[in-house]
């Protein structure tokens, strides 16, 4: 298995296992990538993956803050693999409503305060296009809100509307 993360965030969660006194699993391999100034294909490679044999990549937490390029070369690296392949990634849709893009503001001002700027959107038909374009089949898109439901979650009320624009996707070819 290998474990992909930027440079600093993988240090950081690096550090925080080894202060709790869990030790990483023999068979953890760890990639440390930034994604808009490596190749996740050079990193991977040179830590030993194989581009010949099947693969699941679970890509959470990272496309938002990636240019659209970025992500949509990563998209590429994937579907460009050997073997059979599936991606799970969670995105951010692009706002709708004037509501969802005053939050959307709002989200994103508060983030990039703290060094962590959103640089991508992506509709859920524009997605879908790019990675059936990618040859991916079978693609899958959830909405926050049915992704509680689907857990059976309950909220008190509706979701909050950062909810309403997070989505998670999975792909396969």
């Amino acid at each position: 298995m290998f474990e992909v993360d930027h440079p600093a965030t993988q240090a950081w969660k690096r550090e925080r296992l080894a202060a709790a006194g869990i030790l990483s699993p023999e068979t953890v391999t760890f990639v440390p990538v930034d994604f808009e100034t490596q190749a996740l294909a050079t990193e991977l490679e040179s830590a030993g993956f194989s581009r010949a044999h099947s693969a699941v990549f679970v890509w959470l937490g990272v496309v938002y803050y990636l240019t659209p390029e970025a992500a949509r070369a990563t998209l590429a690296y994937i579907a460009g693999q050997g073997g059979a392949v599936e991606v799970v990634f969670d995105y951010l849709r692009s706002a709708v409503t004037e509501e969802e893009r005053a939050h959307e503001r709002t989200r994103a001002d508060r983030l990039a305060g703290v060094g962590e700027p959103l640089f991508s959107y992506f509709s859920p038909d524009g997605i879908a296009a790019e990675l059936l374009a990618l040859g991916f089949t079978g693609v899958e898109d959830c909405s926050g809100p049915d992704l509680i439901a689907g857990y059976g979650a309950v909220c008190d009320g509706a979701p909050p509307p950062a909810l309403y624009v997070l989505r998670m996707l999975r792909a396969s070819r």
